[in-house]
């Protein structure tokens, strides 16, 4: 049987006093309005009363309705159609109820809801999930709490105060309203960033937009921290390299002329910069110079010339290029002393005090 064949002529006749039945073409369906026109054996027939009120939500104009005649009204009871033939349900308005049971799709592709949201609540009536569309384009998925409180988002991010979008993201929050876990980013247009929070709503770990991550065990309070400027390594938290001297005797001093190896130590490149903070001293009428190698090549030197001792910096300092790219390598660090000029046997004396990995 196709859509559009009359099967009037497959029921019995009926007599004025008894039903009748017909089918006819939907011309106009207005839902909204209650309004239609349905053409029956070239007859117009407007406002026609409908059984099923699916049918009324769904037919819609060029539909082939079945129609019951009682003396001089008609009734349309539903839509003509092959059984084995796919058709479209679409609630124009209104709402479609299942009570006890189930909505099955099989071997479709798409679940459409144009305009609106799909909603699940629970047995109180308080919403459990939604999905629909964001203000401004974009869809978005959520999950409350019993109290209604939001618990996950995700969707696009919009400043509620201005309108403005931010971009895609997703929250995990608490049944207070206050942020657990979330991505999304940190400013209009920008990357997309990683924060998460302990119950008390401190921020306790997120990533940067340069790239890179900060630990925190407290507000402002950093623990550890990946350095902008090569999120390779770290930049907090600061530690020590070990130095030792490289004498038999223990000696921190030299008289020479050329550059003498005092303190040495070995350097684990898990930082990108290094900071050399150096004791120092030079014996009167001379004047000496210090200098700090990494890898045997020269990181930084300072001029000596007080005899009393003092603290000499060389740093904070990004590592050379080289050394860095050997990624979690270890090199040598060299401290070195010598005298620069002088009456009679100038001396200068030096120690380590701090060679500290860290970043800029």
């Amino acid at each position: 049987m196709r859509r559009s064949e009359d099967i009037a002529s497959r029921l019995k006749a009926g007599t004025p006093t008894t039903m009748e039945f017909r089918q006819g073409t939907v011309v106009a369906w207005d839902v909204e309005h209650g309004t239609n026109e349905v053409n029956v054996g070239g007859v117009m027939f407007r406002d026609l009363p409908v059984y099923g009120r699916i049918e009324a939500m769904s037919t819609r104009p060029g539909d082939v309705v079945g129609l019951l005649k009682w003396r001089n009204q008609y009734v349309v009871l539903g839509l003509i159609g092959d059984p084995s033939t796919a058709a479209d349900v679409t609630i124009r308005q209104g709402t479609l109820t299942v009570d006890g049971g189930r909505i099955l799709l099989q071997g479709g592709d798409d679940l459409i809801v144009e305009d609106g949201e799909i909603k699940v609540t629970d047995t109180d009536g308080n919403m459990a999930v939604r999905l629909g569309r964001r203000l401004g384009g974009g869809g978005e998925v959520g999950t409350y709490h019993i109290n209604g409180a939001s618990h996950f988002f995700a969707g696009r991010v919009i400043i509620e105060a201005t309108g403005e979008i931010v971009g895609q993201g997703f929250y995990v929050q608490q049944d207070d309203g206050t942020d657990l876990i979330g991505a999304a980013p940190a400013s209009p247009g920008g990357p997309e960033v990683v924060h998460i929070r302990d119950p008390d709503g401190t921020l306790v770990f997120h990533t940067k937009e340069a790239g890179g991550f900060q630990l925190q065990t407290g507000a402002g309070y950093v623990a550890m921290d990946s350095d902008e400027n090569d999120p390779r390594y770290l930049s907090r938290p600061y530690t020590d390299v070990p130095m030792y001297n490289t004498r038999t005797n223990g000696s921190s001093a030299t008289s020479s002329t050329s550059y003498d190896t005092i303190w040495q130590g070995r350097l684990r490149l898990t930082h990108p910069a290094l900071y050399c903070r150096i004791w120092a001293e030079v014996t009167s009428g001379a004047t000496a110079r210090l200098q700090v190698l990494v890898n045997q090549t020269e990181f930084g030197a300072v001029p000596i010339s007080s005899t009393a001792r003092q603290v000499y910096d060389i740093g904070p300092t990004m590592l050379p290029q080289a050394v860095r790219d050997a990624t979690y390598g270890a090199v040598e660090v060299e401290i070195r002393a010598r005298i620069t000029s002088g009456t009679g046997s100038g001396t200068v004396n030096c120690q380590p005090y701090g060679i500290e990995k860290r970043g800029l």
